[in-house]
């Protein structure tokens, strides 16, 4: 009786470990499995678009895509400042849905773009921002400086609520999350630091353009 009780015994011990062990190779993904995940990831490109963080400000947000040409990019980089991405969802973007990119020209460091009429309908307090987050996004493709925004073939050189002026070429002297502390109209400096933020545990950089009246290097 004992030894068949053993014997019983030992069978349970070998059954359990051979479960065990079949678990364990069904849930721990090989070798292959993490190399091939890797390779994926590695296909991708960091791309960096602006879009709008809870607290309003223009923000610098890395997501992954791989496009062939600098068209396709611009395309894709576009599509989220529309449409958003799963990926950021507190983050919102600032150019009205349903807007179509009618056309695109690159001419050696100048992207011209032209919009449907629905860029048109973002919200007024929103359009300067709006402006940003497109001459940020584009601006970081390598070998892009000047962007030259038009709706159906015309210039847009106002904005489409406050009809003030928009000064040509766009890039990186227009600025982004403006502040400004000045006292005159001399001597004015514009100055562009990051901070990091966090939100959802996920970092990211404000770029914030600083205006304001000194005669020190911007380094100071």
């Amino acid at each position: 009786m004992k030894i068949i009780k053993k014997y019983l015994i030992n069978k349970i011990v070998v059954y359990t470990l051979c479960l065990f062990l079949l678990l364990l190779f069904y849930l721990v993904p090989t070798h292959e499995k993490i190399k091939t995940q890797i390779n994926i990831n590695n296909e991708l490109k960091e791309q960096v678009v602006y879009l709008l963080d809870k607290d309003n400000y223009v923000s610098r947000v890395i997501t992954y895509f791989d496009k062939n040409t600098i068209e396709e990019e611009i395309k894709e980089k576009i599509n989220i400042l529309i449409n958003g991405s799963n990926e950021f969802n507190t983050f919102y973007p600032l150019i009205p849905k349903g807007t179509r990119i009618n056309s695109l020209k690159i001419e050696k460091n100048n992207i011209f773009i032209d919009f449907s009429e629905e860029l048109l309908k973002v919200n007024k307090y929103m359009e300067e921002s709006m402006i940003e987050a497109i001459v940020y996004t584009l601006n970081d493709i390598n070998g892009i400086d000047n962007i030259y925004i038009s709706i159906n073939g015309n210039k847009l050189d106002k904005y489409p609520n406050s009809k003030k002026e928009i000064m040509y070429p766009l890039n990186r002297s227009f600025g982004i999350n403006k502040e400004y502390s000045l006292n005159s109209f001399n001597n004015i400096c514009k100055t562009t630091v990051f901070f990091y933020k966090e939100n959802d545990e996920l970092k990211y950089l404000v770029p914030v353009s600083k205006i304001i009246n000194s005669n020190d290097e911007k380094i100071n």
